[in-house]
């Protein structure tokens, strides 16, 4: 059975490999080797139990280990848990590093700065828990889309004499309104376009419109002139309303936040 807290440092070892795969360092330094629950014997040679280890080379190439303290406390971290990290770290020789789920008491956060060798602390979460208010940054963005859209129904075109028949035979693209002396008074296309333009505007669910014709008046139908009473259209709404939320959630694995500076390291989730 795993040790309370272990899920905890499990996390944490998969957002510091993560900030590592992108360059995104948090300690201003090259890590390698990083491991979960590492042993390292110490000066003392007492064998010490390391939530997270790492190396690093300084500036003259002497490889120097990083022994990381993770706590998933539900409360702010006591001053005694900063001094035992500052203990082990000595005797084992390595820049010693605390995170936590919540945060630092005041005394422990002055503590870890004021030593010779000063302890960096983090708070480590998820999106879910970061202080997204505090820094006043955006966790969720919420885009409504709406598509407007307006179907055709019915399109009835009434002729004079019974004997024409429409159907099969209407091309919007070859269809004209004709006056008496055959001039266009508008493409059947154009007069679609306006209705369901005006249909639009209703904001109607179902929306009908009806043009009339005179004794004399035709629909040119390629070579044929056909005397008309009437075109009747219906359009439906069929608009499309949608809701869209785009979380950080869905794209963060964690933050690592400098309890110092306030700066976030933003460790992102593998894309599959």
């Amino acid at each position: 059975m795993e040790k309370q807290g272990t899920a905890y440092e499990r996390f944490c070892t998969k957002v510091v490999k993560q900030l590592e795969t992108q360059n995104d360092s948090f300690l201003n330094v090259k890590m390698t080797n990083i491991k979960h629950d590492d042993h390292i014997v110490g000066k003392t040679g007492v064998k010490h139990q390391i939530d997270i280890s790492a190396d690093y080379k300084d500036k003259n190439g002497k490889i120097i280990p990083i022994d990381i303290e993770c706590k998933d406390y539900n409360s702010n971290v006591p001053m005694e848990k900063i001094a035992t990290l500052d203990s082990v770290a000595r005797d084992i020789g390595a820049m010693p590093v605390f995170m936590a789920k919540v945060g630092y008491q005041n005394g422990a956060q002055i503590y870890a700065n004021k030593l010779d060798r000063p302890i960096k602390t983090f708070k480590v979460t998820d999106s879910k828990h970061a202080s997204w208010d505090k820094h006043n940054l955006i966790r969720n963005i919420d885009i409504g889309m709406n598509a407007i859209i307006y179907n055709p129904e019915e399109l009835h075109i009434t002729p004079r004499y019974p004997k024409d028949s429409f159907q099969g035979k209407v091309c919007l693209t070859n269809a004209y309104f004709l006056n008496k002396d055959l001039t266009v008074i508008e493409s059947l296309k154009s007069w679609l376009k306006r209705t369901q333009y005006n249909a639009i505007k209703s904001k109607q669910i179902v929306y009908s419109e009806t043009l009339s014709f005179n004794n004399g008046e035709f629909l040119k139908l390629r070579d044929e002139n056909i005397p008309i009473i009437k075109a009747e259209i219906t359009w439906r709404d069929v608009s499309i309303h949608q809701q869209i939320r785009v979380s950080a959630d869905n794209l963060i694995l964690g933050i690592v936040e400098d309890i110092e500076t306030g700066d976030w390291y933003i460790a992102h989730k593998i894309q599959k």
